[in-house]
């Protein structure tokens, strides 16, 4: 047995703390009127799960984080209950949706905007999963989560989106610059898929060939033991660059819950090894709408060596290409991972803003760090030498707070 085998998270499925009885609401219904026959209510993610998800996959702005089943698996790894409100017409029909995740936030950093206690659409997420039919559909379901938020001093509403307007005529929300987020134009054919300029696009051919030279080969990961593998190898890449991870509960939910509905893939790089397959590198992917999104990625060191990681990235590339989708979104990267931006940048990516918008009724908060360790020499090599069930445990400890 290895020191991660039994993966069943040793954190609590469900808190029986009061600790989060404070962010528990009774449902309102706003009422309707005349020139808006609407209502605008607030559910929790089980009573309108089916309703949401022919919404999601009716919407043309639909992304896989506006979809339930995301939600519930932060559901999952918060372990505590988000917050929905939803607009409905008079037949029931749903018009806009607005997920909420509660966080505690760390303790001593919780007026951080990014580490504090908040409302979130949503934690350790790329985007926001808020989807709206017209604008003011978006205007009331903010107004009502800025209508929750303001009756704690020390809470904030917190909201992900790559537009620049959700602060339109709503001078509460402060909007702010997060970061850049790279994608792929994707053209209709896989033999026009072109890396960027000349010398990118040798560059990165090379280090596919490279790969398929050394006898690496692609899968996509079909078992829980693959994705157990594969988890590990993710455990092995945060520890290298310090970061926490998140719980084995979730990958697992998304993998038993989104995988049968063909909305999310693990490709796994592997090689011979005394005439057995070794796992070398793997990433998850995630598909809806026009939009294939690269999201996680773990990788041992010989995955680095025998260029694992670009074949896996051709192979999702093109399969993205043949599948129809129009964008391959390689996410956003901190300022201070100079690495990822450049494999990232190798590929010929274009760059869009992301947005992050805020609402506090204290005036008294700042953005704070978006690492929560400082770069520091000493304590990343002790983090690195410390075995992965323990820098597991802290991720499943530090989770509850972000």
């Amino acid at each position: 047995m290895t020191e991660i085998d039994s993966i069943k998270d040793s954190s609590r499925s469900n808190s029986s703390v009061d600790e989060y009885a404070a962010f528990q609401f009774e449902t309102q219904t706003y009422p309707k009127s005349q020139n808006f026959p609407f209502t605008i209510k607030e559910f929790n993610s089980s009573e309108i799960l089916k309703k949401w998800e022919n919404y999601v996959f009716q919407h043309p702005d639909s992304n896989i984080f506006s979809h339930p089943i995301w939600v519930k698996a932060l559901e999952s790894e918060y372990t505590r209950k988000a917050v929905i409100f939803a607009c409905q017409d008079s037949q029931g029909n749903l018009k806009g949706i607005l997920p909420l995740m509660p966080t505690l936030g760390l303790p001593l950093k919780k007026k951080e905007l990014i580490t504090g206690r908040r409302f979130s659409s949503l934690p350790r997420t790329p985007l926001g999963g808020f989807l709206f039919d017209n604008k003011k559909i978006q205007h009331l379901l903010i107004n009502a989560a800025i209508k929750k938020t303001s009756g704690f001093n020390d809470l904030f509403l917190q909201l992900k989106s790559y537009s620049s307007e959700l602060d339109c005529d709503l001078p509460e929300l402060n909007k702010i610059n997060w970061r850049e987020s790279f994608y792929l134009n994707l053209p209709d054919n896989p033999n026009k898929i072109r890396f960027g300029n000349k010398k990118h696009h040798h560059k990165t051919r090379w280090g596919i060939n490279k790969a398929i030279s050394l006898g690496v080969t692609v899968r996509e990961a079909e078992t829980e033991e693959d994705l157990k593998e594969w988890y590990r190898l993710y455990l092995e890449t945060l520890r290298w660059h310090m970061v926490v991870a998140r719980p084995y509960r979730f990958f697992k939910f998304l993998f038993e819950n989104l995988v049968p509905k063909g909305l999310m893939k693990i490709l796994l790089a592997e090689r011979n090894v005394f005439k057995e397959r070794e796992i070398i590198a793997g990433s998850v992917f995630f598909s809806l709408s026009d939009t294939v999104f690269y999201s996680f990625n773990g990788r041992n060191k010989a995955g680095l060596t025998y260029h694992a990681n670009d074949l896996i990235q051709w192979e999702a590339i093109r399969n993205a290409c043949e599948g129809g989708f129009k964008y391959y979104d390689m996410g956003e990267v901190s300022e201070c991972n100079a690495s990822l931006a450049q494999f990232k940048s190798k590929w010929g990516c274009d760059s869009k803003q992301i947005y992050h918008y805020y609402y506090s009724n204290n005036d008294y908060y700042n953005l704070g760090k978006s690492d929560i360790y400082e770069e520091n020499k000493v304590l990343k090599s002790v983090w690195r030498k410390l075995p992965l069930k323990v820098t597991q445990e802290w991720g499943v400890l530090t989770n509850r707070f972000l």
